[in-house]
């Protein structure tokens, strides 16, 4: 799936979000099962002509669903100090608050971290305390900071990602990679290849950084995280 596409579809999941749209209303409205609509805004099959028909359902039309797309994509919510503090310091209110970020239900919270409902309650009026959430009737929960986000520079919040993603990464080397890839290698290049490595391996991560930002702000919660560090440098292991 192009990327352009998925923006494209996530506008329209947004756009049907704010007019109280469900799958089966936009069936209804095309004549078409709820399977084939969550097909053509799930997958990599749907054409300009379906695309069209589908703005024109939503009472709306393709140009307004690609500057939907355009300004989602410039929304960047900056994270205040107090919420980078709570964040940082509690590493359940942070693992709460990715999940959340998922799309996960309460329940699946519960389920995934193995907390019980209290202790849940408890962490999410934090969260709510500073403006991140806000707690709905139900146990159902509002996001009042979507991704994509604004670390401060070199504040609590990054400082902390970093400590703790080289850590979990250590200790999968450790255990070993089980579906991902690791690559430990000293190759020698010119000063020329060496910047041209480097430059293809920005490339590379940009693409998918792109990809991650539309699939973070899709509707849905059929993704999975994948971590890893890129660092090339100017150095012998054996020196």
């Amino acid at each position: 799936m192009s990327l352009e596409l998925l923006k494209i579809q996530n506008a329209i999941k947004h756009l049907m979000k704010t007019k109280h749209f469900s799958y089966a209303d936009l069936g209804l409205q095309l004549g078409a099962s709820v399977a084939t609509i969550k097909r053509r805004l799930n997958g990599n099959d749907i054409s300009i002509e379906q695309l069209q028909e589908i703005a024109l359902a939503l009472d709306s039309n393709f140009y307004e669903i690609v500057e939907i797309s355009k300004q989602q994509e410039n929304k960047v919510y900056e994270f205040s100090l107090k919420q980078e503090e709570l964040l940082a310091q509690n590493f359940l209110h942070m693992m709460v608050f990715r999940h959340l970020l998922m799309k996960k239900t309460f329940k699946e919270v519960c389920s995934q971290l193995t907390i019980t409902e209290g202790n849940l309650r408890k962490v999410l009026r934090k969260l709510e305390d500073t403006k991140l959430i806000k707690l709905m009737p139900k146990d159902r929960i509002t996001l009042l900071a979507n991704f994509p986000f604004k670390w401060i520079p070199n504040g609590p919040l990054e400082k902390s990602y970093e400590e703790i993603i080289l850590e979990k990464i250590l200790q999968q080397l450790k255990r070993g990679v089980s579906d991902g890839m690791c690559k430990k290698f000293e190759i020698a290049l010119s000063d020329e290849f060496h910047q041209a490595f480097c430059a293809d391996l920005e490339k590379v991560y940009q693409k998918y950084k792109n990809l991650s930002q539309a699939h973070m702000t899709s509707l849905t919660s059929d993704k999975e995280i994948s971590s890893g560090v890129l660092f090339v440098d100017r150095f012998s292991c054996w020196e």
